[in-house]
Order: C-alpha cells, then sequence, then structure tokens
C-alpha cells in the first residue's frame, strides 16, 4: 500500500492538511459555478441544464454535480458559506438539504437563509435532516416527498416520508397479520 511505513500520527495530520485542501478547492469552484449558472453559459455548451454541464465538462457524479450546483446557488444569497466551508463547519450535503428546504417551504429572504444555515453549522447530515424536517410545515414538499428509483433491471426503490400516526397503523397491520406479513413490502 502508499502508506504502510508511515506512522499513524503523521498519517493523520497528513490526510488533515488534504482535506483542508480539499475544502478550499470546493470553496474555490463554487463562484465559478455560480458565474457560469448566473449567465447560464451551459446552454453554449449544447446542455440543457446546469447538472448536465458540470457532469459533461467537469466529470462530476450526478450526485456530486447536484451539491455543487445547490451550494453555488446558495452563495448568491448567503456568501458567508465560504468560509463555514473552508473551516469545515458546512459541507456540500448540509447545503444541498438546505436548498431543499428553502425550495419546500419557499423561504427566498437572504437574511432568512443566513439564520438558518448559520443554525446548521459543525452539524451531522441526519441532525440537519432533523432539525429541518421539524420546522417544517406540514405541507411543505420538504417534508411530504418521495422518490423512486430502478435498482435493477426488475426492480424498483420507493422511498416515502409518512407520519407519525401513519406509521403506527402499518405497524399495528404487521402485528396482525404476523403470520403472513413479514416486512414493510409485504403490506
Amino acid at each position: 500500500m502508499f502508506f504502510e511505513n508511515t506512522k499513524t500520527q503523521t498519517l493523520v495530520n497528513e490526510t488533515n492538511l488534504a482535506t483542508s485542501t480539499e475544502r478550499k478547492s470546493t470553496v474555490n469552484v463554487l463562484p465559478y459555478l455560480a458565474e457560469i449558472d448566473r449567465r447560464k453559459a451551459y446552454l453554449e455548451y449544447d446542455c440543457e441544464s446546469m447538472i448536465k454541464f458540470c457532469t459533461k465538462e467537469f466529470k462530476y457524479s450526478e450526485t456530486a454535480a447536484i451539491r455543487r450546483v445547490k451550494a453555488a446557488r446558495l452563495l448568491r444569497d448567503v456568501p458567508t458559506i465560504l468560509p463555514a466551508i473552508a473551516e469545515g463547519k458546512l459541507n456540500l450535503t448540509t447545503l444541498s438539504i438546505a436548498s431543499d428546504f428553502f425550495k419546500g417551504e419557499k423561504i427566498k429572504d437572504p437574511a432568512k437563509k443566513s439564520t438558518i444555515i448559520n443554525n446548521l453549522q459543525d452539524k451531522s447530515t441526519r441532525e440537519v435532516e432533523k432539525l429541518l424536517f421539524e420546522n417544517a410545515s406540514p405541507d411543505s414538499s420538504f417534508r411530504r416527498k418521495s422518490r423512486l428509483k430502478r435498482v435493477s433491471a426488475t426492480d424498483w426503490e420507493l422511498t416515502v416520508t409518512i407520519t407519525d400516526k401513519l406509521k403506527t397503523s402499518l405497524d399495528r397491520i404487521r402485528e396482525l397479520k404476523s403470520h403472513s406479513i413479514q416486512n414493510y413490502e409485504d403490506l
């Protein structure tokens, strides 16, 4: 391997330096992406969206492109995200989730976005999701979302958000039919 003879402390120190450099690179890229998006320059490259442009031109995976584009768009309203990313207080996943929250809640005010994002600093993805979910209005598209994704030639994955009340009802049905229903898919 590459680091067989490297002491653990040296390995950790060098990894800290590399991740810091990686965050700084992200901070450097986001303003460029924001400006390309603002100009809709991706259209000049035969791309119908900024996401397609980032996958085609910069070789990002689709999910990596989505996270970066959402962060770049947030950058226009909340420029303080750049130093927070550089310091490791925010990451692209958190900003992507926040972007979805703002869209679902129809929040356009930059000051309100900034306040919410500041409250998300130094939180895990699960903590961010929980906090925003709890603050979403009951009929918000952020809160009531579903996703259907093909996972094989014959199978699909369905993800839906349900209420506690529905979960309780489903669990009760599983209890009553435990002889024939083993999992939620059987319901």
